[in-house]
């Protein structure tokens, strides 16, 4: 398999708190499978309707410590709004100068009942462990969408998928606008001087490209080993490997070839030894690790949690061809005027390993459930601003709305239907394009499988890949620290997760 360097072959490529507890989609998700025809009297509320103040956290999504997307989201969204209902005021409520940590101080105000109406909840705060804390979004889901004429129910406007990945067995308490994913973002330039035309679609076509880069004296593939943050591109490449290796296991414990595996199953298959370290293709994932890590740049594998060699930095310098990390980073490469794209994690095949299966191997580490989300929380019906809550959801899900927001903030929109992302200044839609790409092509396990092993967890496993990259483990022993780890992260999701 090669892609053209100018997009992905056979037509248009196609941070959230929620995950996938339950395969089947809520009543909120499945009421319709489009627009639908026009409810008659379905509008925006009148002027006179609303009133009051809504409360908003928005990590920076309208604020100017989000860069320019921020401010361009608030005055092309929240204003027109307003102008909608001059009864209606916005307040952005920031954590205070002192509060060092915002997960904590979010933590805080949610657990006191002293949350904003509408925020976004970090993706490593895991708000499934509290629901107590957030009001369910079904009824709005699955109520029509006033602003969007015709629409029957509102969770039309969004991706089959990002349903899939929002559903809480069968409750809905996040919903987001905008998506993105981590690939391989490569130097063109580099890429050119190695005589590489087309960017790799398979294992054994990256490892030629990397050892053509290596020719010219460049570092192949920077990767940062010590990235653990929860959510991020390092910490979940296990779980794109393991799409790479182990889809066939993936169908069992599915019960499907192409759904997504969930929380409940995962757990169980942990337990009785279907996802395992002696699992079909379980030990070929951390092969094929080390394998891609002869290409890394130096020092790579020994890593802290703070790099000094980030790996980024060094891209950005024109020192790498290639670096795995988040489209969020597009903004700074073209900031230091790089000429680059990205493309997905590549395909296994036989050439590398014969006993792959020839599926299609989703290699997307993000997708829907690891961007902007936004909840409302429970302090909101209390406090008698839930109409307000909800009405803002609902004039955000408008998909031109999904547009705007996405392309200011660098991202690909969530809506379902809705018009071509429009690249902000810092972006291009090519690029956008492949993300939007990788989004609908997960793995089927990373939700899950991140969720199971939690922040911590996930700490625990970027060691173990760390230690076995540099030597201090054999194979054997990371696969035995890993099967140890997947056990007691299982027996732990046990108290929270409907199991």
């Amino acid at each position: 398999m090669r892609v053209s360097l100018h997009g992905l072959v056979g037509g248009r490529p196609a941070r959230l708190a929620a995950v996938v507890l339950c395969a089947s989609l809520g009543t909120a998700a499945t009421a319709s499978t489009g627009a639908g025809a026009a409810t008659r009297g379905s509008r925006p509320p009148s002027a006179s309707s609303l009133h009051g103040t809504l409360t908003v956290f928005d990590w920076d999504a309208f604020s100017k410590g989000g860069g320019p997307g921020g401010p361009k989201n608030y005055k092309e969204l929240i204003d027109p709004w307003l102008k909608l209902h001059p009864g209606v005021s916005v307040t952005i409520e920031a954590p205070p100068a002192s509060a060092n940590d915002w997960v904590v101080w979010e933590d805080t105000v949610l657990s006191s009942g002293t949350a904003p109406a509408v925020l976004s909840p970090a993706i490593n705060m895991q708000p499934w462990l509290t629901p107590k804390w957030y009001y369910p979004l079904n009824s709005m889901l699955s109520a029509p969408d006033p602003y969007v004429p015709g629409n029957k129910h509102m969770s039309t406007l969004f991706a089959p998928k990002a349903l899939q990945e929002w559903n809480d067995s069968g409750t809905y308490y996040s919903i987001a606008y905008t998506a993105q994913d981590a690939g391989l973002v490569y130097n063109k330039t580099i890429f050119h001087k190695a005589g590489i035309t087309t960017v790799p679609g398979t294992w054994a076509q990256l490892f030629a490209d990397c050892a053509k880069i290596a020719k010219l004296g460049d570092v192949p593939v920077g990767m940062d080993m010590g990235d653990t943050a929860y959510g991020d591109p390092v910490p979940s490449l296990m779980a794109a490997l393991f799409s790479n290796s182990m889809q066939p296991v993936f169908d069992q414990i599915a019960g499907s070839s192409t759904a997504n595996i969930t929380v409940p199953e995962l757990v169980k298959a942990i337990e009785d030894g279907r996802f395992s370290t002696k699992s079909p293709g379980f030990s070929e994932a951390w092969n094929l690790l080390k394998q891609f890590s002869r290409y890394f740049e130096s020092g790579a594998d020994s890593y802290g949690s703070t790099p000094t060699q980030n790996s980024s930095l060094l891209f950005a310098r024109g020192k790498v061809g290639m670096v795995y990390v988040g489209s969020y980073e597009f903004p700074t490469f073209t900031s230091d005027h790089l000429s680059y794209g990205i493309f997905p994690l590549p395909q296994l095949t036989r050439q590398t390993w014969t006993n792959v299966s020839a599926q299609y191997q989703g290699t997307g580490v993000m997708s829907y459930w690891d961007d902007w989300p936004w909840s409302i929380s429970a302090a909101a019906a209390h406090k008698g601003t839930l109409s307000l809550a909800e009405n803002f959801l609902q004039w955000l899900a408008v998909p031109k709305h999904q547009d705007t927001f996405a392309s200011n903030l660098g991202d690909v929109p969530v809506a379902r239907t809705g018009a071509t992302v429009t690249p902000s200044a810092s972006q291009s839609a090519p690029l956008l394009s492949v993300v939007d790409y990788i989004v609908q092509h997960p793995s089927r396990i990373t939700t899950a499988l991140t969720a199971v092993l939690g922040p911590s967890g996930e700490t625990q496993e970027v060691k173990i890949m760390q230690e076995y990259l540099d030597g201090q483990l054999g194979l054997s022993g990371a696969l035995g620290q890993e099967e140890a780890l997947l056990r007691t992260s299982a027996q732990a999701t046990r108290s929270w997760a409907h199991v």
